[in-house]
C-alpha cells in the first residue's frame, strides 16, 4: 500500500487532508490496544452463539415436523406427549434466541461507540479512531445482510402456528420455521465474518502506522467522517 505521508511532508502546523479520499491510507495514532478490543470479542462470541442457537432451533423444528407427521399417521398418547414436550422446548428455544439477539444488539452498539468515540473523533480526527466499518465492508456482504434478514423474517412471519391452524399444516409450517432459523443463522454468521474483516483491517492499518505513531507530526488532520444510517461507522 502506498504511504502518502512522510517526513518530507512535515509542516510546523498540522494541515487538513480529505478523509474520504485518503480512507484506508490514514494511519492509526489512537491508543493500542484499542478500547473496542474486549467488547469486540464479546460481540463476536455473541454472534457465534446466535449461529449455534438458530442452527439448533432449525434442527428442533425439523424434528418436531417429523413428530407431527408421525402423530397424524399413528395418533397415540405417547406421540401426543412427545409433541407437547417438543413444542415446549421450541418455545423455550425461541425465547433463548430472542435473548441472544438482544445481547448481540447491545454489544454491537457499545462496540461501535468504543471503536469511534465521538469526542476523540471530533477533536483529533480520523487518525485517532478506528476506520468506519463501511470503508472495509464489501457491498456483497451488506446485501447479504438484507437478503438473509428479510428472508428469515418473511419465513418466520408466514409460518406461525395459530389455534385455528389445521393439524395437517403443522409439519409444513415447522419446516418453514426451520428455513427461517437457517436464514437467521446465516445472518449471524455473516456478522461473524464482518467482525473478522474489521479486525483484520485494523491489523493491516497498525502494520504501516509504526513510523507515524513515532512522529505524529507527519500526519495531517483528517476531519471526522459523520456517521449516518447508510454510512454508520
Amino acid at each position: 500500500m502506498a504511504l502518502p505521508y512522510g517526513p518530507a511532508d512535515a509542516a510546523p502546523h498540522r494541515w487538513t487532508a480529505d478523509s474520504e479520499q485518503a480512507r484506508l491510507t490514514i494511519p492509526y495514532l489512537g491508543p493500542e490496544p484499542r478500547p473496542s478490543k474486549a467488547i469486540g470479542r464479546a460481540f463476536l462470541l455473541a454472534c457465534v452463539l446466535d449461529v449455534v442457537i438458530h442452527l439448533s432451533k432449525a434442527w428442533m423444528d425439523l424434528d418436531q415436523a417429523g413428530k407431527d407427521r408421525d402423530f397424524l399417521a399413528h395418533p397415540t398418547r405417547a406421540g401426543s406427549a412427545a409433541l407437547s414436550s417438543g413444542a415446549h422446548t421450541l418455545s423455550t428455544m425461541g425465547k433463548v434466541a430472542l435473548g441472544g439477539i438482544a445481547v448481540a444488539l447491545v454489544l454491537d452498539l457499545v462496540w461501535r461507540g468504543q471503536r469511534r468515540p465521538a469526542r476523540r473523533r471530533d477533536q483529533l480526527g480520523e487518525a485517532y479512531v478506528e476506520h468506519p466499518s463501511r470503508w472495509v465492508t464489501p457491498i456483497a456482504l451488506r446485501i447479504s445482510w438484507i437478503v438473509l434478514a428479510v428472508t428469515g423474517f418473511l419465513l418466520g412471519a408466514n409460518s406461525t402456528i395459530r389455534p385455528t391452524t389445521a393439524p395437517e399444516q403443522y409439519s409444513h409450517l415447522r419446516e418453514l420455521q426451520a428455513l427461517s432459523s437457517l436464514a437467521w443463522a446465516g445472518f449471524w454468521l455473516s456478522l461473524v465474518l464482518w467482525i473478522v474483516l474489521v479486525n483484520r483491517s485494523h491489523a493491516r492499518r497498525m502494520a504501516f502506522s509504526g513510523p507515524y505513531r513515532a512522529d505524529p507530526s507527519q500526519v495531517p488532520f483528517f476531519p471526522p467522517v459523520r456517521d449516518g444510517w447508510l454510512r454508520k461507522g
